[in-house]
């Protein structure tokens, strides 16, 4: 037991001995993370894609549309969630890009609880329409 214990003293030793400064690897030397990295920004671009198609689309329906009294109730509201997906999105592809931690939790965040709010509306809107 005694020479088990010098001999955790000597490599102690040895270790404070040396002035090696302990860096944490880098992000973009890990290839998994690069992977993941390039996968993740393909698929919010094509997101962001699908909601610059989708607000060119809702813009067309204002111009076309005669009057805004012709309109939908949910027209206006479909218009503000498009822009805040295409902000989203546009974020996203940022937060990929530079690997900022705090920015992916935040786009997590927003990204699930914009799903929860459609899911309640629409729940909602279903119980409403059945009375």
């Amino acid at each position: 037991m005694e020479m088990y214990n010098k001999e955790l003293a000597d490599n102690a030793a040895m270790l404070r001995g040396k002035n090696v400064p302990i860096e944490p690897p880098s992000l973009e030397q890990n290839p998994k993370v690069n992977r993941v990295r390039k996968l993740l920004f393909f698929f919010i671009g094509i997101d962001l894609v699908f909601s610059l198609v989708n607000f060119l689309f809702v813009i067309h329906s204002y111009a076309a549309s005669e009057s805004l009294e012709s309109q939908s109730p949910n027209s206006s509201s479909q218009l503000v969630l498009i822009i805040a997906s295409l902000i989203y999105y546009g974020f996203g592809l940022l937060v990929t890009y530079r690997y900022y931690q705090t920015g992916l939790l935040i786009i997590f965040i927003i990204l699930y609880s914009s799903k929860l709010y459609t899911l309640l509306k629409r729940n909602k809107r279903l119980t409403i329409e059945q009375i």
